[in-house]
């Protein structure tokens, strides 16, 4: 496992690093990390175990391949374990399964006797089930040889369906239970289907999983990445903003985005990262034909097209693209029975393609959606993609989106949520697991506040409720007690039997303020959720 230049994803690592500790010290607890696909789940596992040193402690790590046979898995699986397991053995080691199983028989005989059984078994097509559950045995017998315990990471381990071992999280769940020194790492990509299976399927009553959902990059480290790959490179603070909104600070979006500029710069001799350069080297990463991300976004969106049903999904997508993402808008439009439409849009949650909140439905993928509108739109009209027409249109559209973008972030905020507000026409939403209606204001005008970190703000009137939110613009200003209790004052003259309070925090606020707004029953929400209402709405992100 090798490790190397890294940014971000400390929580992660302390975690791990946590749980490894608790491990070694007698107390495991399996960790399932989860995450969109490419967001550096994998990396930030590999990077941590390749900074990782224990010698009671073996780490195997596998990629479970969706196309793969149980033979060439089991060969693998062992590699990993055995090359983890000699690595300090001072043997100039080869990652081949027969060197591998050779080598290691002076030092683990039983364990070695007992892979090269195992994998004549699997060789001679012997059931699924018994083959699997025998390669999780002999890490009970490497650990009665060797006194070190195995941290198994399985990577897009719901692949290990693929095999078709008969109850296979029932009876791995009781291998579980038993095997005290084994812990398990899994990684998926498949939100939707991996929390239904740990939370049902392998929920058990000894060895549980700790869900750690991988988010792509805050504004900070997605700075950083934009830093590392644009030196020695000049880049406008409104076009690095941009950039962190289009990608939504997915790390390898704006990785390969950074690349394609950086490489469009040299090409017209330029050191700066100017708005030619940048638009194309956008118009290439998404639009090129050898393009990883057209690649990638063309190979979903054709697995989306293998189904009977798959050109009423594609329209959903499109009008979704186009704003029409409510339920009501979708029917219009498609001119479907609604419980059709449902059953589409539940197939596309549950394929980690759309979320629900609410009355909205929204891409899971920023950068996705944006293709979708963008590229895939000309594509299914007969459109060669890098025509010269196609070309020249999809530059129009992302000049036009970036200057939309910078116009709108260089707003003040409160101006941007006073638009904001005009948009609620009593949809509901779900934000932080709490249902909220959207009430259609009859009026909307702003506010001062007296308090010191907490000045300005936003009066929402409907015909039934009143809204008084307030937005912390101070950088690194934490909101403190005292900041709550005078905007719990302030809010106090607005006589209504129904109010709703907020406060937007651009930073953090301490705890006893944080208990102090729950008791008066202020909302205190980042600008990640504020952003949330901006997607609803089809509005650029506000990117600080």
């Amino acid at each position: 496992m090798k490790t190397g230049e890294f940014i971000g994803r400390q929580e992660i690592k302390d975690i791990l690093g946590k749980r490894l500790q608790g491990f070694r010290e007698g107390y495991r607890q399996n960790i399932a990390v989860l995450g969109s696909e490419l967001v550096g789940k994998s990396s930030a596992v590999l990077d941590f175990f390749g900074r990782f040193q224990d010698n009671a402690v073996v780490p195997v790590y596998l990629e479970v391949k969706p196309d793969e046979d149980l033979q060439s898995f089991l060969k693998r699986f062992f590699c990993a374990m055995l090359y983890s397991f000699l690595q300090n053995s001072g043997i100039s080691l080869q990652n081949d399964y027969g060197f591998l199983v050779n080598a290691s028989r002076r030092f683990i005989p039983d364990t070695a006797g007992r892979i090269a059984v195992l994998a004549e078994v699997a060789k001679a097509g012997s059931r699924a089930s018994g083959v699997f559950f025998e390669m999780l045995s002999i890490l009970d017998v490497f650990y009665k040889e060797t006194s070190k315990s195995c941290v198994v990471v399985f990577d897009e381990f719901q692949n290990i369906e693929n095999f078709k071992v008969k109850n296979l999280y029932r009876e791995w769940g009781k291998a579980i239970c038993v095997q005290k020194n084994i812990m398990y790492i899994l990684i998926s990509s498949r939100g939707k289907k991996a929390q239904k299976i740990l939370q049902e399927d392998l929920s058990l009553l000894f060895g549980n999983f700790e869900i750690i959902e991988l988010a792509p990059f805050d504004a900070r480290c997605s700075n950083e990445m934009i830093n590392r790959h644009f030196a020695p490179f000049f880049i406008d603070h409104n076009f690095r903003k941009f950039l962190i909104y289009f990608t939504g600070g997915h790390p390898f979006y704006l990785k390969t985005i950074c690349e394609s500029m950086t490489s469009c710069a040299r090409g017209h001799e330029k050191n700066i990262i100017d708005s030619e350069v940048f638009v194309e080297g956008i118009v290439r990463s998404l639009s090129d034909r050898w393009s990883v991300l057209n690649k990638n976004f063309l190979f979903r969106t054709r697995q989306l097209a293998d189904t009977a049903s798959s050109r009423d999904r594609l329209k959903i997508l499109a009008f979704i693209t186009d704003g029409c993402n409510r339920i009501k808008d979708i029917r219009l439009n498609l001119r479907r029975q609604k419980n059709k439409i449902v059953d589409e849009l539940d197939a596309l949650i549950a394929g980690d393609v759309l979320t629900r909140s609410g009355d909205f439905y929204t891409f899971n993928d920023r950068l996705y959606n944006l293709w979708f509108k963008f590229v895939y739109s000309d594509y299914a009209s007969g459109n060669p993609l890098m025509g010269e027409e196609f070309i020249t249109r999809l530059k129009a559209r992302i000049t036009d989106e970036v200057k939309s973008f910078i116009e709108n972030n260089n707003k003040d905020i409160l101006e941007r949520m006073t638009e904001l507000f005009y948009n609620f026409n009593d949809e509901s939403v779900v934000i932080e697991r709490k249902r909220l209606k959207l009430s259609h204001f009859r009026e909307i005008k702003p506010l001062k506040f007296s308090g010191s970190r907490v000045r300005d703000g936003i009066l929402g009137r409907s015909s039934d409720i009143v809204w008084v939110a307030a937005f912390n613009g101070q950088d690194g200003a934490c909101l403190t007690y005292e900041d709550i209790m005078e905007f719990a004052g302030g809010c106090k003259k607005f006589r209504s039997k129904a109010r709703k309070k907020f406060i937007i925090v651009s930073e953090d606020i301490d705890a006893n303020a944080r208990l102090l707004a729950k008791e008066e029953k202020i909302m205190t929400w980042n600008l990640d959720n504020l952003n949330l209402l901006m997607d609803f709405y089809g509005k650029p992100r506000i990117i600080k």
